[in-house]
């Protein structure tokens, strides 16, 4: 916005926004209307916010095009797993959005990217811009984000193969069998440790779904040799590195985001590190 000379007018108040705000703000020097998504925040209480179809009447009616920056970039409806629903990318297209920008790694699964969709005059148009040169991705960027989206034309071949989609179908019953499997096993082998499994969540993270959890079943160790925090730094040492969480007083380990082939190696790291600080 700054290199291009715009000058931003908010609109509306920080937890309530009407449309007739937005009419308000419209003069002759308006070139668009534009909408932020709070995919990495969220205002609870006392709120209210236009719908972005009739943001695109409006626009319209004034001969303006309509930005909307749907932030992580959902492709598929994300209630089905538990979560409240979250607008799609079809959503904002469907509604009358004329350009729709999103993340292409957080919710897609894809490389980290930038998506800019929209109608050719306007896509056009950010084409030749000479900003458009300096942050332009690389073949690499581009053949990992073409290779992911073509998973999408067929939902349930995504839900299969992409990684943390496939996470997110896990049920609870096998996620506690896996975490069972783990404790016992650390347990056989005599860790100077209180282990156990526990309940908990899973996040999508602050960045993608805020404040919106999965219930999951969770390794708890509490270590008594060496510190929480100490068993945790030599965890992310290890090779491969081994990432998890700090909760009072004691280190959690996911298991919705372990592949059966991974567990024998967390096995052998924690107790590697438990045994021999």
């Amino acid at each position: 916005m700054a290199s291009s000379g715009v000058k931003l007018v908010e609109v509306g108040t920080t937890n309530k926004t009407h449309l007739r705000d937005y009419k308000n703000a419209i003069t002759e020097n308006t070139a668009a209307i534009m909408r932020v998504h709070p995919s990495n925040y969220k205002i609870t209480g006392f709120t209210s916010e236009v719908g972005l179809n009739e943001l695109a009447s409006l626009a319209h009616e004034h001969k303006l095009p309509l930005i909307d920056d749907v932030g992580a970039g959902a492709l598929i409806d994300f209630s089905k797993f538990g979560f409240e629903y979250e607008p799609t990318l079809e959503d904002s297209i469907s509604a009358g959005a004329d350009v729709v920008t999103s993340s292409g790694d957080k919710l897609i699964g894809a490389s980290q990217a930038g998506i800019i969709l929209g109608k050719s005059e306007y896509i056009n148009a950010i084409r030749k811009n000479p900003f458009a040169r300096i942050v332009r991705v690389d073949k690499i960027t581009l053949v990992v984000l073409e290779a992911t989206l073509k998973l999408f034309m067929d939902e349930s071949f995504a839900l299969k193969e992409i990684p943390t989609l496939a996470m997110l179908q896990r049920s609870i019953e096998e996620i506690d069998k896996q975490a069972q499997v783990i404790v016992s096993e650390l347990n056989q082998k005599n860790c100077p440790a209180e282990i156990d499994v526990i309940d908990g969540f899973s996040q999508m993270g602050s960045g993608s779904l805020p404040s919106q959890n999965l219930k999951t079943r969770l390794v708890a160790i509490k270590p008594k040799k060496i510190a929480v925090d100490e068993l945790a730094k030599k965890l992310r040492m290890y090779e491969p590195p081994i990432i998890g969480r700090i909760q009072n007083n004691q280190f959690l380990i996911d298991p919705r985001t372990i592949f059966d082939c991974e567990d024998k190696i967390i096995i052998k790291a924690v107790a590697e590190i438990l045994v021999n600080p």
